[in-house]
């Protein structure tokens, strides 16, 4: 079964979970700034991990990127 942007506490989880039935794979992710991927094959390991720059981040590394090309030239 997979499930996509389904409440981790809803009825339909906890019916499959009292069936005995587990994740093998679990992502998360939370206000589009932190992802992961959680495998069930390798256990306390992170498969996929993304920290995602905060706005200000992301328009810094832009305007640098853009600098660069401009010395570049």
């Amino acid at each position: 079964m997979r499930v996509r942007r389904e409440d981790l506490f809803s009825d339909e989880i906890r019916v499959h979970l009292e069936a005995g039935k587990r994740a093998m794979r679990l992502a998360l992710t939370w206000e589009e700034r932190v992802s992961f991927l959680l495998d069930r094959c390798q256990p306390w390991r992170a498969k996929r991990r993304l920290v995602a720059p905060s706005s200000r981040e992301a328009a810094l590394l832009t305007r640098r990127a853009h600098s660069a090309r401009g010395k570049a030239k």
